[in-house]
């Protein structure tokens, strides 16, 4: 039986596997929900093994809370039930979460050396040490694309390949 694929999803591609997320790219809008479909599917039925660093727990949880419970003067971007729902689903999912302090020296090393964010730098180090693609959504203007491929040739972003391609 062959090795099943290895993947590292960042929040920006968890995110819109659960709420209807589109963005503008290159002058037109993007519909980034549609992109994870063939994604969570993979999860879902496990014909991938998923690793993510831990924080992809908080960071998911929290910008959920903010959509479902936003903050004086902001619109919600989804009801309690739904936002309830939808955590307990991804809790759910199979995820291989990697522990902090198995990461912390190689995202530490990714935040010096390449200069990325502290999230980015993360979710790098969990591709890089769990032998996985990354998957993002898009690029950013810090370039994470060009930084981590320096040091990891597997990082895709939605906006650019369809999942179930490569």
């Amino acid at each position: 039986m062959a090795d099943r694929r290895r993947i590292v999803p960042d929040n920006s591609v968890m995110l819109p596997a659960f709420f209807d997320e589109t963005i503008k790219y290159r002058g037109n809008d993007f519909d980034l929900n549609r992109r994870t479909t063939p994604l969570l599917g993979a999860v879902l039925s496990k014909s991938v093994v998923t690793f993510a660093p831990e924080m992809l727990i908080h960071e998911f949880t929290k910008k959920v809370g903010e959509w479902a419970w936003p903050g004086r003067g902001k619109l919600s971007r989804t009801d309690p039930d739904n936002a309830n729902l939808q955590v307990r689903t991804f809790l759910s999912l199979p995820i291989v979460y990697v522990p902090a302090q198995k990461l912390a020296k190689l995202a530490w090393n990714y935040m010096t050396v390449l200069r990325l964010g502290s999230h980015d730098a993360w979710y790098l180090a969990c591709a890089v040490y769990s032998d996985a693609e990354l998957w993002i959504s898009t690029d950013h203007r810090d370039n994470i694309v060009e930084k981590s491929r320096r040091v990891h040739d597997k990082v895709f972003t939605l906006t650019e390949q369809r999942f179930d391609q490569v």
